[in-house]
């Protein structure tokens, strides 16, 4: 009988403490955290497959862009969240998400610069349409080659009107 009071002194603590490591372990472990991009831009997302239903004769302003490319993912975290701050506006409504993942990967650049006026994704884009053609009106491309910075955007927006009076700088 002193035996078995002897090992379960000594296995209650251990086990109390092992409990105890689980439950500090589990509130203070950190939580794997959903990113969400492209939250910046206007709340309608245009699939690519389904620009043309969206263009009118009215000039608008897209992102052609999706999450999958680092490129995309970039620009959206080191270059809009920087300028929304700097507008000191909540999102750019005036500029629409076109998501690329729906873009036939068999499309040749020269085919998308000869209709949309950029070949490489990332690109933003001011479109129209008018007599059965997209009519572009301003292009800001990324390349490895050509990438822009944030005030490169940021210029492109203002000589486009796209930075609006209201926003701060």
């Amino acid at each position: 009988m002193g035996m078995k009071k002897l090992r379960l002194t000594r296995v209650i603590p251990l086990i109390a403490a092992v409990i105890l490591i689980l439950i500090a372990y589990l509130i203070f472990a950190s939580r794997r955290q959903t990113l969400s991009y492209f939250e910046y831009f206007a709340e309608e997302q245009v699939p690519y497959k389904d620009l043309i239903d969206v263009l009118d004769e009215t000039p608008r302003a897209f992102f052609f862009c999706t999450q999958d490319n680092a490129d995309c993912r970039y620009i959206d975290t080191k270059m809009i969240r920087v300028l929304i701050d700097d507008a000191n506006t909540t999102r750019f409504d005036h500029i629409t998400l076109v998501d690329t993942a729906t873009m036939n990967p068999a499309i040749l650049p020269s085919v998308t610069k000869a209709t949309l006026g950029f070949a490489h994704v990332p690109a933003f884009a001011i479109l129209s349409y008018r007599n059965d053609k997209i009519i572009v009106h301003a292009v800001l491309e990324w390349t490895t080659e050509t990438p822009f910075t944030s005030l490169n955007l940021k210029d492109w927006m203002k000589e486009n009107d796209l930075w609006l009076n209201e926003y701060t700088n």
